[in-house]
């Protein structure tokens, strides 16, 4: 699975009982470098081009890619971890 493909999956959950998790996202992305977050706000969130965001960073397209790729796959590994924690913390066993 792509990290796109993931960080759409984290995503899809926008039910009222995952607001938690919604949220949990958001505080993640304000943990990204205001590059990357941009990126992934401008691409995964609104839906412009790589070309576009190119433009508006002033960066090339190499640049702007690389950062969607570092940024996803922090997103990832920080929900991931969290998701780990969380679960550890309330196992009953």
């Amino acid at each position: 699975m792509t990290d796109a493909m993931q960080l759409q999956n984290v995503r899809d959950h926008s039910t009222s009982e995952n607001a938690a998790d919604i949220h949990h996202l958001y505080e993640c992305l304000s943990q990204l470098n205001n590059d990357q977050r941009e990126c992934i706000i401008l691409f995964d969130l609104s839906g412009f081009s790589i070309k576009e965001i190119a433009e508006l960073q002033n960066a090339s397209e190499s640049a702007v890619k690389q950062r969607l790729k570092r940024g996803r796959e922090k997103l990832i590994e920080w929900m991931n971890f969290d998701s780990t924690k969380k679960t550890k913390e309330v196992s009953y066993e």
